[in-house]
């Protein structure tokens, strides 16, 4: 796999491609770029099939440096130094990166997750969803509204409203979404990584198995731990555990 790195930051760029030559020989990396205008040319001129993409960088980001790319036909593994917002921006549009500084473990995992897919992902709309969060990020600060998520598995990327997300179902290392059409996708991502994201918009985890929408349960049905009936007439457990969670929550639905 041929790869380039764009990052303005030379220590950054002499750091990843040091772990990529020790980590992941698979990957050769025959040029690196400092700036936007560097990374076109080498876009142009190499192809390659993967690029590590900084996306704050001097007089064009690197969301711009992909606006000027006529067709691209390559993997992007984006970096950055944000925390926070970065995990959560990335995860809402499901698109690979990898924070500053690189950990050993995220680089090989990224590596892999590019070696499994069929179609690059450049000029996708996972990254106009991210560049628009990121916009988001930098003109106000303020946490991720009620949005849009990204979905992405081998069939292709499903871009679902948060809103139409019935309940969420654990299976194994993958996560089943029940959406309010009837329709489910299934995501090679574990559930809690979706209890992260999803906490925030009303979703609760009322079982190790299941996470679902506090705006769509219709009805609990006591018991050990209980029941909850959803709108779309599942039954899903809940634990003992959880159960006064759950029941906290559906008092405050009430009031």
């Amino acid at each position: 796999m041929n790869a380039i790195i764009i990052d303005d930051e030379a220590n950054s760029r002499s750091t990843l491609h040091l772990l990529l030559q020790k980590l992941c020989p698979q990957v050769q990396i025959l040029a690196q770029a400092s700036n936007a205008k560097e990374g076109i040319a080498l876009i142009e001129s190499i192809k390659p099939d993967l690029i590590f993409l900084d996306i704050e960088m001097p007089d064009k980001n690197g969301f711009e440096l992909l606006a000027e790319i006529q067709q691209p036909s390559f993997e992007i593994i984006f970096t950055t130094a944000y925390h926070e917002y970065a995990v959560k921006a990335f995860r809402f549009s499901a698109i690979d990166f990898l924070l500053k500084p690189i950990d050993p473990d995220e680089l090989i995992a990224a590596i892999q997750k590019v070696e499994l897919k069929n179609k690059p992902q450049s000029g996708s709309p996972q990254i106009e969803m991210l560049q628009q969060l990121w916009h988001q990020f930098q003109s106000n600060q303020k946490p991720l509204p009620s949005q849009r998520l990204a979905l992405s598995n081998q069939d292709g990327v499903h871009i679902v409203d948060i809103k139409d997300i019935v309940w969420c179902e654990a299976l194994g290392s993958y996560t089943k979404f029940h959406l309010l059409n009837k329709t489910n996708i299934l995501v090679s991502k574990i559930i809690k990584e979706y209890e992260e994201i999803l906490s925030e918009f009303g979703f609760i985890r009322v079982h190790n198995t299941y996470l679902v929408n506090s705006n769509y349960i219709i009805k609990y049905i006591k018991g050990d731990g209980g029941q909850l009936i959803m709108s779309d007439g599942s039954e899903i457990e809940v634990s003992r555990r959880k159960k006064e969670e759950v029941l906290s929550v559906l008092n405050r639905i009430l009031k």
